[in-house]
């Protein structure tokens, strides 16, 4: 459902920017993007794949759905 996803889209995006917040970095968030300073780019990638996995992870146990940490790194296409 829609409604399923935008949470998940939110939820993504409120741990990549509490990453930042608790290490009093600034960040800037706009819809479902991100502004870093230069030297933040890796910090921010990470925080991404984190929120991403993490996200995902928590949403797949609570709907009690088929899930294998190991087989969905597996299945992430990262550019």
């Amino acid at each position: 459902q829609y409604k399923d996803l935008q949470y998940i889209d939110s939820d993504m995006a409120r741990r990549i920017v509490k990453v930042f917040v608790d290490d009093g970095t600034y960040i800037l968030s706009y819809h479902d993007s991100f502004r870093v300073e230069e030297e933040h780019e890796d910090k921010l990638f990470s925080a991404m794949i984190s929120a991403y996995v993490d996200s995902l992870e928590e949403y797949m146990k609570e709907h009690k759905l088929p899930y294998d940490r190991e087989t969905f790194f597996e299945n992430c296409i990262i550019a």
